[in-house]
């Protein structure tokens, strides 16, 4: 389990995760995520999954975000071999 802290007008560049899917939990604050051709905005409470591979984009305004980011590889990636 890893937390994230995003900082104030701060933004995660877009990068993509060749070997895992991304599961995401926000603790607090708000998200605005950007995941190849959909965007949508995510608060405390909220659960999202992103499939390995995809392109992410995570960006935050105002006050500094945490997450929570659980994570493990997929059962073919090249660490399962």
């Amino acid at each position: 389990m890893v937390e994230l802290l995003l900082l104030p007008g701060r933004a995660l560049p877009p990068h993509l995760h060749r070997d895992w899917d991304v599961v995401l939990y926000v603790l607090d604050g708000h998200l605005t995520v950007e995941a190849e051709e959909m965007g949508f905005q995510a608060g405390p409470g909220d659960l999202f999954s992103l499939p390995r591979g995809c392109c992410t984009l995570l960006e935050t305004l105002g006050l500094p975000k945490r997450a929570c980011w659980p994570c493990s590889a997929a059962a073919d990636s090249e660490s399962e071999r």
